[in-house]
């Protein structure tokens, strides 16, 4: 037991390592740890869903193992603007080899100063948005977003969101191939969707932004698929014809990959 621990208190140490020898806050540590998982670190942490994202409660523990093992440091601290608490947490005395778990060293270091270019709302809104899309399988995940982070999505996080989930899933071209092929699916079927949603309504008026686009999203998804060599497409996704400008008006926070 004792030998589990410490490996993973070590693993938390080198996370910490390669992301330049701090990171501030639980939830940052626990969204980079996520992210990194996502991509192909290996922890085989269990995460479920809490207030602020996706939450490891075994990490949590690996955290305060670290700490025991004297493989990081935490320090608290307030914050300037409210007072709230949170933990720093910095000095590994754990050196970085050429892997960080599954990853090779160069991988996990470009990944992670990605993220640590990013506030802790930026990192809770791409791991919520990559919940909601591969765990939750949310159809709508754009609405369930809002709905559960209010304000958080606002001012064009969601937008920083989704480059950071981009630019974290094109780390190493494994992890990017089976992400891209996800989304190539995800948005096909999406724009399926939307089209037999757009026939059934009698009304156009009622067409907004996700219902006139349709065709787009289709044309999206192959585009990505012509990205990723080998990952099989769907037909073409025929245009309603209750859509009398295909295409129009879709909305920015639809924009996954620029």
């Amino acid at each position: 037991m004792r030998g589990s621990q410490e490996e993973a208190g070590r693993l938390v140490a080198q996370v910490v390592s390669a992301s330049g020898g701090s990171v501030y806050g639980r939830v940052r540590l626990q969204k980079m740890f996520y992210l990194l998982d996502r991509i192909g670190l290996g922890s085989e942490l269990d995460y479920e869903y809490h207030y602020y994202g996706p939450y490891s409660a075994e990490l949590t523990e690996q955290i305060k193992d670290a700490v025991a093992f004297g493989f990081i440091e935490e320090t608290p601290a307030r914050r300037a603007s409210d007072g709230v608490p949170y933990s720093v947490f910095g000095r590994p005395t754990v050196e970085l080899g050429e892997s960080l778990g599954a990853l090779d060293r160069r991988t996990s270091e470009r990944a992670l100063v990605r993220m640590q270019g990013e506030s802790a709302t930026v990192l809770e809104l791409a791991t919520t948005i990559d919940w909601l899309q591969t765990r939750e399988e949310v159809p709508d995940w754009q609405r369930e977003l809002f709905r559960r982070k209010g304000a958080k999505a606002e001012s064009g996080r969601v937008d920083r969101a989704l480059g950071l989930l981009r630019d974290c899933t094109s780390a190493t071209d494994r992890a990017a191939s089976r992400f891209r092929a996800d989304l190539v699916h995800r948005y096909l079927g999406r724009g399926e969707q939307l089209g037999m949603a757009a026939q059934s309504r009698d009304r156009p008026e009622y067409l907004d932004d996700r219902i006139r686009a349709p065709q787009r999203l289709g044309d999206r998804g192959r585009a990505l698929g012509q990205k990723a060599p080998g990952v099989p497409t769907r037909p073409p996704v025929r245009q309603p014809t209750c859509c009398s400008e295909p295409g129009v008006g879709i909305s920015e926070h639809l924009t996954i990959i620029s």
